[in-house]
């Protein structure tokens, strides 16, 4: 629509329109209002080697805003590695997918939080979920992201359900380890910096 449309000298105002663009149709209205911005004829050039340089790059960040909808999805993701210090927790994903114009796409990634409170942020671990095949009691215990590193060094957290509340980040769903049977489990965030995907 962009390019058919935008002409040099023109006035166009735009509101949020990268909010239901994917990233390679950004990059596109960018290099669009760029050349017209520039009245220069590169537009084709230009535009074709920037998106195959994104295409082909394994290497970009997105940060989730938290006031908007966003392409990503963790569900059925696993979480294989936790690093975490006072202010920053990383968690390296198996796969990260992506909806874009009615297709997913997967990638591997990291998931990273900054300026984190490490206090508020701990691990819940159950033998079962509550409810499931009519389970109606259950055990568990509560314990920070070290302590589950120490206990559970080879598992893996996989996603089923994520929340996201104000600088509040739950994810829910099932720890796997090798020979056992899967535990059900909690995994409460805070932080008040960027939510960073990178891809």
């Amino acid at each position: 629509m962009a390019q058919n449309n935008l002409r040099p000298n023109g006035l166009y105002l735009f509101d949020e329109p990268e909010a239901a663009l994917s990233p390679q149709r950004q990059l596109t209205l960018l290099m669009q209002i760029y050349s017209c911005a520039n009245e220069e004829k590169i537009w084709n050039n230009v535009s074709n080697k920037l998106l195959r340089n994104f295409e082909e790059s394994n290497d970009m960040d997105y940060i989730r805003d938290r006031k908007r909808t966003f392409s990503f999805s963790l569900h059925d993701s696993r979480i294989v590695q936790i690093e975490i210090d006072e202010n920053r927790l990383s968690l390296k994903m198996d796969r990260i997918s992506q909806y874009v114009e009615s297709e997913e796409k997967w990638y591997p990634g990291i998931i990273e939080f900054t300026k984190i409170d490490k206090e508020e942020c701990d691990i819940m671990v159950f033998n079962t979920p509550y409810g499931f095949e009519g389970v109606k009691s259950f055990s568990g215990k509560e314990m920070s992201f070290e302590e589950f590193k120490k206990q559970y060094p080879n598992a893996e957290f996989e996603i089923v359900t994520e929340g996201y509340c104000g600088y509040d980040t739950t994810f829910q769903g099932y720890i796997w380890q090798e020979g056992s049977d899967p535990l059900f489990g909690i995994m409460r965030i805070w932080n008040m910096g960027d939510m960073i995907y990178r891809i």
